[in-house]
């Protein structure tokens, strides 16, 4: 290697080293700051306390969520804030910050995460027998009776009967399509379920409701 090709090199690494070093002074400063925000909430994330800095957006149901530096926000988290929650529909990062936007919840349902055996008595042979209790959990949801149209840009209703239902990836929810939900105190079967928000078993599925008509 010759005087000049190591001249080229040592620019090289040092201006590499001074974006590196312009990088932390910068992650540093975020860092040291993050408390002294006036949108600084520590909120709880899936039942875990987490520093956050919550601003809202244009839509009133919305909020932008900045994180530490650290940590590693997942899609389909549930955040309480100010004593609702928030289901967080898409996350992102740069070099410094680390985001993610959280839609507010406005409906619980009861989705099935297991099953028991529960000891129900003997047969006439003297042999124990079991029932089944489907283990339920309380998810909040959005129920939205709009989807986002990326031909008009713009919210457009949903065909009449129809609801779509964004909650949190549970894997063992075992949520069936024709499963009936009482909603708004009317009844809907699943139409279909919408898995292309889950990556690596984590994020939101998008259920597809129908309005049950009884037949006469």
């Amino acid at each position: 290697m010759d005087y000049l090709d190591r001249y080229v090199k040592r620019l090289n690494m040092s201006g590499k080293s001074a974006v590196e070093a312009q990088l932390n002074e910068a992650i540093k400063s975020f860092e040291r700051d993050f408390n002294t925000s006036p949108s600084y909430y520590s909120v709880d994330i899936d039942g875990v306390m987490v520093d956050t800095i919550i601003n809202k957006k244009t839509k009133y149901d919305e909020k932008l969520v900045n994180f530490r530096h650290g940590y590693n926000p997942l899609v389909g988290s549930v955040v309480t804030y100010k004593d609702n929650k928030y289901l967080l529909m898409e996350t992102d990062e740069d070099d410094i910050y680390r985001f993610g936007v959280m839609k507010k919840c406005n409906y619980i349902i009861p989705v099935k995460v297991g099953e028991t055996k529960v000891f129900a008595g003997y047969d006439h042979n003297g042999q124990p027998y079991y029932t089944t209790e489907i283990e339920y959990e309380d998810v909040p949801c959005i129920i939205d009776s709009k989807y986002y149209s990326s031909n008009d840009n713009a919210q457009l209703p949903l065909p009449e009967g129809k609801l779509s239902v964004y909650t949190k990836y549970v894997p063992d929810s075992n949520i069936q399509t024709n499963e009936e939900y009482v909603l708004y105190e009317k009844r809907y079967i699943v139409a279909d379920i919408d898995y292309t928000k889950v990556i690596n078993g984590v994020g939101v599925i998008e259920i597809i409701v129908e309005r049950k008509v009884d037949k006469e």
